[in-house]
């Protein structure tokens, strides 16, 4: 009687978690499988930009950090009508992060374009081994075993399957478009951006060389499928952080302006890449009102951006004139009057 009742209970626990993979398979929350059936709402960068670009039909990436997120795939699809685009950003993400992605994307697509937003001074100081934070790597690799840490995860099926069911019979939609875009979920503004600032209290002084400690080994996560893909355009640009951010790293302005000068130099080098800077636009970084915090702009300077590369060509950076681009950032900084914003606050 015992043994039946055992028997009895292993049965039904492996259907059950027949059931649960099989419909975790269906609906694919993380899109491992296959492109989705139904609409996935896109609540996850770490967990679901694997998925993406294993997945989606693409010839063109756009990734970066969170200074990507609120790009529209549809201005870039719309503006050449031969690029299939996904877009894929990482929070505060590392070299490592756009390493482990292009890795996956150049395996299993013709990629045509890359488009990655450099933000270049942490970046190349951290650890070229490490993402921003921990990946799941039963997502990235290509071992099927493990795959049950995902069909058969009960955080997943209760945060993620079941949500998208519900939204599927319920009719919600979700506009692909706006994936991982956050533009309508915060206020910007001078007054909004200087309340949640808090100001350092000191001036700490870095030596020049202080983000060139793993400045080649970064890079090399990037140029490595610059080299290797002679054929794919990178477009590679600079965000516009706000005047603020240079006040929250008071002491390392000439640091910055090495790794900058370091970075450029050595991209300018290959033909098939696209420089872009808008790091010194002034009527931007010093406009507070297109900031929510002293690094994040709205929608408007991601469509800026996108026009200058997309259209107008505008704030391209050459051998020619890269230094000179640099020097402007340098001065402009160099001669603000941070006082006066925050004594008038």
């Amino acid at each position: 009687m015992y043994k039946k009742f055992c028997i009895q209970i292993l049965f039904f626990t492996i259907v059950i978690l027949l059931v649960i993979g099989i419909i975790t398979w269906i609906v694919d929350p993380f899109f491992q499988y296959h492109k989705p059936f139904i609409d996935i709402e896109f609540t996850n960068e770490i967990y679901q930009n694997a998925g993406i670009v294993k997945n989606f039909d693409y010839n063109t990436i756009i990734t970066g950090s969170s200074m990507t997120e609120n790009f529209k795939i549809s201005w870039f699809e719309n503006a050449n009508k031969e690029e299939k685009l996904i877009k894929v950003p990482y929070s505060g993400g590392y070299s490592k992060n756009y390493d482990k992605i292009f890795e996956i994307a150049f395996e299993t697509h013709n990629i045509k374009k890359v488009y990655l937003g450099l933000d270049n001074f942490y970046v190349f100081r951290t650890e070229p081994t490490k993402t921003r934070t921990d990946l799941p790597e039963y997502l990235y690799d290509k071992n099927i075993f493990n795959d049950v840490q995902y069909l058969l995860n009960k955080d997943v099926l209760i945060e993620n399957t079941m949500p998208n069911i519900k939204n599927y019979f319920q009719g919600k939609k979700v506009n692909e478009d706006l994936a991982y875009n956050w533009n309508e979920n915060f206020t910007f503004g001078k007054e909004e951006m200087l309340s949640n600032y808090n100001r350092p209290l000191k001036t700490q002084e870095l030596p020049d060389n202080y983000y060139m400690i793993n400045y080649k080994e970064n890079l090399k996560n990037i140029t490595k499928y610059i080299e290797e893909y002679p054929n794919t355009e990178f477009i590679i640009f600079f965000p516009p952080y706000s005047i603020i951010d240079w006040d929250t790293k008071q002491g390392n302005l000439e640091a910055r302006i090495v790794v900058t000068k370091e970075v450029m130099k050595d991209l300018l080098e290959y033909k098939n890449i696209q420089l872009y800077y808008f790091q010194n636009i002034e009527e931007i970084i010093t406009n507070l009102d297109n900031y929510k915090d002293y690094s994040h702009y709205n929608e408007e300077i991601n469509y800026y951006m996108f026009e200058s590369m997309c259209k107008t060509g505008k704030h391209k950076i050459t051998k020619e004139n890269y230094l000179s681009e640099i020097e402007k950032m340098y001065n402009i900084v160099l001669h603000y009057d941070f006082e006066a914003i925050f004594n008038s606050k």
